[in-house]
């Protein structure tokens, strides 16, 4: 378990989901990630770079709050139990937060990754001696682009948002268009069914 706090939430738009074989409606989809407080990539000499701290990123379906036992539902109430922002996940930048991570051996190959497996509420008491975040925080909204945002955003998550099922004809396209930029979909491979899972990236 690591104390962390949200350092960016990157809204994908709606994506094709399967579920052992059996294709199912499209859903939103949400990269969260957290920026661990106490844990640093390394120099070559082993060293903590302590202007690099880790980040990790889970990406699950983003469901309104009525539903319940959906794993935004979970990760909100955990983040802001008393419903301070009135379900505004853009409001949870920021937020101190214990985040819990497990190995778990892949699907496909006997690779073993990290993921991460719960996220808690930070004790008050805690949270008011915790570090504040050392990257900027950041927002990224498939229906209200940012496109200084997007342009920040590696190729691959590019990627991603285009081939959304409502990439076509959405203010993101039309903002691509309107800068002259590429708006051409790009064929991805199908990933494993995967309600949630971590991903280590760099971190700006």
């Amino acid at each position: 378990a690591y104390p962390a706090r949200v350092v960016s939430l990157i809204l994908l738009g709606k994506h094709v989901q399967s579920f052992k074989g059996e294709e199912k409606p499209p859903a939103l989809r949400l990269r969260m990630t957290y920026e661990l407080l106490d844990e640093f990539l390394k120099d070559e000499d082993g060293k903590d770079m302590t202007d690099k701290p880790r980040w990790v990123t889970q990406e699950f379906n983003f469901f309104s709050l009525k539903a319940d036992k959906a794993i935004s539902t979970k990760i909100y109430y955990a983040l802001d139990p008393t419903e301070q922002h009135g379900g505004d996940f853009s409001k949870l930048l920021g937020t101190p937060c214990i985040v819990t991570i497990a190995n778990e051996k892949s699907k496909k190959t006997d690779d073993i990754y990290e993921k991460v497996s719960a996220v808690s509420a930070m004790r008050d008491k805690e949270a008011q001696k915790a570090p504040e975040l050392v990257n900027p925080p950041y927002l990224f909204d498939f229906y209200e682009p940012d496109m200084e945002v997007w342009e920040r955003l590696p190729t691959w998550l590019q990627d991603t948002v285009k081939n959304a099922v409502d990439f076509e004809g959405s203010a993101i396209q039309k903002a691509l268009m309107a800068a002259g930029k590429d708006v051409s979909v790009p064929q991805q491979d199908e990933d494993e069914d995967v309600e949630q899972e971590e991903i280590e990236e760099d971190n700006w």
